[in-house]
């Protein structure tokens, strides 16, 4: 347990810089205040670095769109990550 409160001490400073920025924070169903979304916003430029290409630090633009899944009956909520240059979208979640 003293782990994990070392943890919300060290991830609650994002929460707090985020919040102080004016910018809406979704916290996530941990206990450890970590985000559920980016802040709303940032949504029209969202900054990512690209996985596939580390160890370099390669920058992807993305409009993050909210949208729904229709696979079965629950309608779940999703976001769209859409590529600014494109306009393809790159994943969900």
């Amino acid at each position: 347990m003293r782990n994990l409160n070392y943890l919300n001490t060290l991830v609650s400073a994002a929460r707090a810089d985020v919040e102080s920025r004016g910018e809406t924070f979704y916290p996530g169903p941990s206990r450890v205040h970590l985000a559920s979304f980016p802040p709303k916003e940032r949504w029209d430029d969202w900054v990512e670095l690209d996985p596939s290409s580390w160890p370099s630090r390669v920058e992807r633009r993305y409009m993050l769109v909210p949208t729904t899944c229709f696979n079965c009956e629950s309608a779940c909520g999703l976001l769209a990550y859409v590529d600014r240059d494109t306009l393809e979208v790159k994943k969900f979640e």
